[in-house]
């Protein structure tokens, strides 16, 4: 039986409110996950969490609850079931997250999604296409929009190059556990079970006496410890905040957040 080792574990909202954060994970005797809610494009009543969030706290619920020995394909659809059951979306609009899974007793990590691990000083990073279209297409707007006039400054408080592609990434969601060449693997609330991609589900054995970090995309890139995946944020948000150079992202900071997305950060170890 393996041993588990809890090295370090952090997770942060963006916008200095941790009840807004669309970022979890968790720790238990059979499962160690980080999970990244999508930010909602759709507007929410007050009060209520966004669909980001429910798919979360949907998913480290439903693993809290999976038997350990579960394999991979019984324990996706069953949390897939349960985000249909529970967060339908003709009651919440469109929701989706990305997931990445450790099971202690396959020694298996599986990948939903643009969640990213380092195992072993090697980075598993999984970005999606049309992802990186969008960031390109923002990041070329900006640089538009700044040639006209605009400043950085003005873009912090008001992101006009996320208003222009927001149509296109509502757009997104209809590529979402397609076979598209732009399509992508992902939870969400409204593909049906019998529908789900399972082959585009990474799974990955862990070697013996593994050292692993699992980690949301609020990281642009990753470091072996959280102080080192800290710092190189701290240099990209400090030298471009608005995320269109050094590091293309479909958004940046805003008004008096911290960052540009929440963020989620564990390291462990494991010894057989």
């Amino acid at each position: 039986m393996s041993s588990i080792n809890i090295l370090e574990e952090f997770c942060k909202s963006k916008s200095r409110d941790e009840s807004l954060n669309e970022d979890g994970y968790l720790i238990n005797e059979h499962f160690i996950a980080v999970v990244d809610g999508a930010t909602s494009k759709n507007a929410k009543a007050a009060g209520q969490k966004s669909g980001g969030q429910q798919l979360k706290e949907i998913i480290l619920n439903s693993l809290n609850t999976i038997d350990g020995s579960t394999d991979m394909k019984d324990a996706v659809l069953t949390i897939q079931r349960s985000i249909l059951s529970k967060a339908p979306e003709e009651v919440i609009g469109h929701a989706a997250a990305s997931s990445i899974i450790f099971s202690v007793a396959r020694n298996e990590v599986w990948i939903i999604g643009d969640c990213q691990m380092m195992m072993n000083g090697k980075t598993y990073r999984y970005s999606l296409k049309v992802d990186e279209l969008l960031s390109q297409l923002r990041s070329f707007a900006i640089k538009c929009l700044i040639r006209q006039g605009s400043t950085v400054e003005k873009l912090i408080e008001d992101d006009k190059g996320r208003e222009m592609i927001m149509p296109f990434l509502k757009f997104q969601a209809l590529l979402e556990n397609t076979k598209d060449d732009l399509g992508y693997c992902v939870f969400n609330n409204s593909t049906d079970v019998k529908d789900f991609p399972l082959d585009k589900v990474i799974k990955i054995d862990v070697p013996q006496n593994a050292e692993i970090v699992f980690a949301s995309d609020g990281y642009p890139e990753l470091g072996q410890t959280l102080r080192q995946s800290e710092e190189i944020l701290a240099k990209i948000l400090k030298e471009d905040p608005m995320c269109y150079q050094l590091y293309l992202g479909t958004k940046g900071i805003h008004g008096n957040n911290e960052s540009f997305d929440d963020r989620t950060f564990v390291r462990f170890r494991i010894e057989q």
